[in-house]
């Protein structure tokens, strides 16, 4: 359901990505910054490549961000501009996420879209709303901005946490050993074979 990424990926290995999906659903203000920031530099390095979940879960994410420091009385936004963050970033959550699929069911209404993605229709109202000049209160953009990230755990990040763990495997000290061993073997007995032919030749 989401942009083919396949061949192309942003992060260095399956390490990196299993931290960012930590810590972008940390409780910790600096682990979402950190992740913000590292996606901004896959964005840089992968772009248009990078799946639309992980923009969309940014874009989100940041809303967040700002939310928590205005909670805090750590920014000097105003309300008004909180609730204009959210709405911008489940606008934009909604555009990435419906891209690919209104192509493919021939520009269909975005609630029919969300009905066969199991997506609750009312993120796509908020998101009515937002594009009409209508700004919905600040808890009920709270509640769309958590219902849009769990949706994006349960359908990209979570899965895709395991399907990279399960293709990555990494391999034991003593496989690794093994290994070792029988190629220092292998390349002993090729070594001995030729000097072997080399004098058996001589003595003829």
């Amino acid at each position: 359901m989401f942009r083919n990424y396949k061949g192309v990926v942003a992060w260095y290995n399956p390490e990196q990505f299993r931290k960012v999906y930590h810590s972008l659903y940390s409780n910790d203000l600096t682990e979402k910054r950190w992740a913000v920031d590292q996606i901004s530099v896959w964005e840089t390095r992968c772009h248009p490549s990078l799946p639309t979940a992980v923009e969309a879960t940014a874009a989100i994410i940041r809303a967040v961000i700002q939310d928590t420091l205005f909670e805090s009385n750590a920014t000097l936004c105003q309300e008004n501009e909180i609730q204009m963050f959210y709405a911008m970033a489940l606008v934009r959550f909604i555009n990435l996420i419906f891209e690919l699929r209104q192509n493919s069911f021939n520009k269909k209404r975005l609630s029919v879209i969300a009905k066969r993605l199991r997506m609750p229709e009312w993120i796509v109202e908020l998101r009515n709303f937002a594009t009409h000049s209508y700004l919905p209160s600040l808890p009920v953009l709270r509640k769309g901005a958590k219902a849009a990230l769990d949706y994006l755990n349960r359908t990209f990040w979570r899965k895709e946490a395991k399907h990279v763990q399960s293709i990555v495997k990494t391999p034991n000290t003593e496989d690794i050993v093994e290994a070792i061993v029988r190629t220092i073997k292998e390349f002993q007995a090729k070594q001995y074979h030729r000097l072997y032919i080399e004098h058996s030749t001589k003595v003829r």
